[in-house]
């Protein structure tokens, strides 16, 4: 019998959750090649948080942590209206929302949901031929990708995942970049194993110009490689992350692309690789606890769902315009991400708690932080990757001081959540 071989570590800095390539969960520099990773951990390094705590520390925290408890109730206890968001990407961090909700009878939504939103009235007016990572890597002779450079900026090893070889091993699989892409992007995903043609193409516009390629002959040299390749592949995908495509209406134009798709499925097979973000999580969560992705409030435990009157910002904005109610009312947002707080939470006059591990750069007598680490990195989390197929459990990347002068603690939103009542 082989010896039992332990699941793979994974990297939770962006949702390819990508597994890592050293077995040594302390060396920084050698796990994972990707920009996006080493700039996190180099940060996280920078701030002096990577160690292990003395029990004066520890002792200390717990004491700064049950001060701020008591202020934090006493808000909860005044606001007349509560709202619970934040940067939610996991399992556990939902189930705190959704249950913290509950109890406080708030709203909860995620901040800058639109993007999701408008995938799932999408997906709820026309379903979807969607795939998995896995399958499109296995199968797809021809990819679409759309949208621009931020794509990879956001997924750095988008182009190695899709392929699934190395830069020595290259395939020949032939890839249509659409949109605004850089030479040096094409030439990224070239070294990934793909024979790349950039089409720079308004992207509001391309779901007819689809409609027309496949329909052309030779005759029309400009497109007659592309054509080509669209008549010819028996397996399409088309790839794009919602929000970082560049139109006016993403849930409209995901509605023409899929019409293409049903129609190409008539002939060949075509799916689409619809990479969500982190945050994908919560609306999973959310609707397997409630039966809604998001946007609800509580009333006596209950859920109601309105996807424009329980919008996180909007709810915001309301709060903000009269000065009336902004002392009445609370945030509480619970942040998963080593990502600065948004302009409009810094700068706000409602009173807001932070959940999370990243210190605040101006605590302020409205805006708090209940430090409670960060899961993937100072604790374990459970996480959906993009194309909402695989749920990874990542494990503690490193510790860290609870002393550290970031405030950042081994593990602890759900206690400090439970902490958390109405008087």
């Amino acid at each position: 019998m082989s010896a039992f071989q332990s699941k793979p570590k994974a990297c939770s800095f962006c949702s390819l959750l990508c597994e890592l390539d050293s077995p040594q969960q302390d060396s920084f520099e050698r796990e994972l090649s990707c920009s996006k990773r080493k700039r996190m951990l180099q940060d996280l390094e920078s701030q002096g948080c990577i160690g292990k705590s003395t029990a004066g520390e520890a002792t200390a925290q717990a004491i700064a942590d049950s001060a701020m408890l008591d202020r934090a109730n006493a808000g909860i206890s005044r606001a007349a209206s509560i709202l619970v968001t934040g940067r939610i990407h996991t399992v556990e961090s939902a189930r705190i929302a959704v249950d913290l909700a509950r109890r406080l009878d708030a709203i909860v939504d995620p901040w800058e949901s639109d993007v999701a939103f408008a995938g799932i009235r999408s997906l709820q007016r026309n379903g979807g031929f969607r795939t998995s990572l896995a399958e499109c890597r296995e199968l797809a002779d021809l990819f679409l990708v759309f949208g621009d450079d931020s794509l990879l900026d956001e997924y750095p090893r988008l182009p190695l995942s899709l392929s699934g070889k190395s830069s020595l091993n290259k395939s020949d699989t032939p890839l249509l970049l659409i949109g605004n892409w850089s030479e040096e992007a094409a030439d990224r995903w070239r070294e990934a194993g793909f024979e790349v043609i950039a089409i720079s193409a308004d992207l509001d516009q391309f779901p007819r110009w689809l409609s027309l390629a496949t329909r052309l002959s030779d005759t029309d040299t400009s497109t007659s490689q592309v054509s080509r390749w669209l008549l010819e592949s028996q397996y399409t995908t088309l790839v794009w992350a919602p929000g970082n495509i560049p139109v006016e209406q993403i849930d409209l134009w995901m509605d023409s692309m899929m019409d293409w798709v049903m129609r190409q499925n008539e002939t060949r097979r075509t799916t689409a690789l619809v990479w969500s973000d982190p945050q994908a999580t919560f609306h999973q969560v959310c609707t397997w606890l409630t039966g809604f992705p998001g946007r609800i409030v509580f009333r006596g435990g209950v859920a109601s769902y309105d996807p424009d009157l329980f919008r996180a910002q909007s709810w915001f904005e309301n709060q903000r315009a009269c000065r009336e109610t902004q002392d009445r009312s609370l945030i509480l947002w619970i942040d998963d991400s080593w990502e600065a707080l948004p302009t409009d939470i810094t700068q706000t006059k409602v009173p807001t708690w932070v959940l999370g591990g990243k210190a605040l750069d101006t605590p302020s007598v409205v805006l708090n932080q209940l430090a409670s680490g960060i899961a993937g990195v100072t604790h374990p989390g459970s996480f959906f990757r993009g194309d909402q197929v695989v749920l990874a459990r990542v494990q503690q990347l490193v510790s860290f001081r609870e002393g550290n002068p970031q405030g950042i603690v081994r593990s602890g939103m759900a206690e400090l959540a439970r902490r958390l009542v109405r008087r």
